[in-house]
């Protein structure tokens, strides 16, 4: 067995405690499956949220358009353009969804922890613990929706040891597994 399937493993164990996966099983994730992770949280505290924004639908396909870009330096440009500065840009973002002043704050801090988690490692040498606070501050913020967390082992599949930390190309739907449908989240409240 090796690092990778270990870890993939013990990930198991922490998926069946509901809660974020320690230090070690983050380092472990590729930087793409980190910035995957992101967006499976988003997508799920969204539905959560009933959100119908377009614009915001379209700022997180070009947020999972990470996983399987060929240039990330073309990925960061095209999305930091649509990521709001403020929270106070959120509401022309969400096109009059109603979500409460707090959930409006979560979620653009979510967001934002998103897009750093992408763009921490650009411009330098693969460095795990750049990307692993933003993942953190990600987690700390979903576990503020009381959402049932993805399953974390999907993301150890994309393994820090794939392309100097970044992990292999992969489409969204190979990370989106991981995500708790809301049928499973309902009847489990």
């Amino acid at each position: 067995m090796n690092i990778a399937q270990c870890l993939y493993r013990i990930a198991a164990l922490f998926r069946s405690r509901e809660a974020p996966p320690p230090r070690f099983v983050i380092d472990a994730m590729s930087i793409r499956a980190r910035l995957a992770m992101g967006c499976v949280c988003l997508e799920s505290f969204s539905r959560d949220q009933n959100c119908q924004s377009q614009k915001l639908a379209r700022l997180l396909a070009g947020l999972w358009e990470f996983t399987s870009a060929r240039w990330l330096d073309d990925w960061e440009d095209r999305i930091s353009d649509l990521i709001p500065d403020n929270a106070s840009e959120m509401p022309a973002l969400l096109e009059g969804d109603s979500l409460t002043s707090p959930d409006v704050q979560l979620l653009f801090e979510m967001l934002e922890a998103t897009f750093e988690i992408g763009e921490a490692n650009l411009y330098g040498a693969f460095d795990t613990r750049i990307s692993r606070k933003p993942t953190e501050r990600l987690l700390q913020l979903y576990q503020q929706t009381g959402l049932p967390t993805p399953d974390w082992s999907v993301f150890l599949e994309s393994s820090v040891l794939e392309h100097h930390g970044w992990g292999e190309n992969r489409p969204q739907d190979f990370f989106r597994r991981a995500a708790v449908l809301p049928s499973a989240h309902k009847s489990s409240t």
